[in-house]
């Protein structure tokens, strides 16, 4: 008998280490971190003419609920979604956004007078630009999709000058476990909606 309780206690504390083994590799899991980045050497959309650079403000930029959080969304099937608890946005994805929007407009449109709200200049500006992202995720057959609805208004008496609805996707599938790519991806996909924009500006821009 004082056998039996003495292997029953070492297999208790052997389970005993085992969890808390377990726990402790868990808890030490490292969190990766990630950003959209800006485009990068590309060329300006806009013909050099001896005029004034176009100014744009950045009204607002609005993410659906689901998209609100540090964990990257991939969407496991058409009405399943997943987080990636080890694989986060480097701080708020929305200012992220932003802010990699108006250094794209800037390099497009080759202007400096590219602003967010509410940091505006008193001058009003040419244009103002509303953008709504509607989904920004890895989809379920690994090709990762932007769609975005965004408006142009006139700057100075806000007068509504075109609304459009933009659907991008990845050419080829990316790998779910290889975050980083995924990630380049969707700062891809935003560049091109990006360029989109200034297109659209530079058309109105006559």
């Amino acid at each position: 008998m004082i056998i039996f309780k003495k292997y029953t206690h070492v297999a208790a504390l052997f389970c005993l280490l085992l969890f808390v083994s377990g726990c402790v590799s868990t808890t030490n899991a490292s969190t990766k971190f990630y950003i959209l980045n800006p485009i990068s050497d590309a060329p300006s959309l806009q013909k050099k003419v001896k005029t004034k650079a176009v100014s744009v403000v950045i009204d607002s930029l609005r993410l659906p609920q689901y998209l609100e959080r540090p964990q990257i969304v991939m969407r496991t099937s058409a009405n399943e979604l997943s987080f990636a608890e080890f694989h986060q946005w480097g701080g708020n994805l929305r200012k992220n956004m932003m802010r990699t929007l108006a250094e794209n407009l800037s390099q497009l449109l080759g202007s400096p007078e590219i602003s967010m709200a509410p940091n505006m200049s008193s001058v009003p500006s040419d244009f103002r630009l509303e953008l709504e992202i509607l989904r920004f995720e890895k989809e379920s057959n690994h090709h990762v999709s932007l769609s975005a609805q965004w408006r142009i208004l006139k700057g100075k008496d806000n007068t509504h000058i075109t609304s459009r609805l933009t659907k991008l996707k990845s050419k080829s599938p990316v790998n779910e476990k290889d975050f980083a790519k995924i990630v380049e991806v969707m700062s891809e996909l935003f560049g091109e909606l990006s360029s989109n924009i200034a297109q659209a500006i530079i058309e109105f821009n006559k």
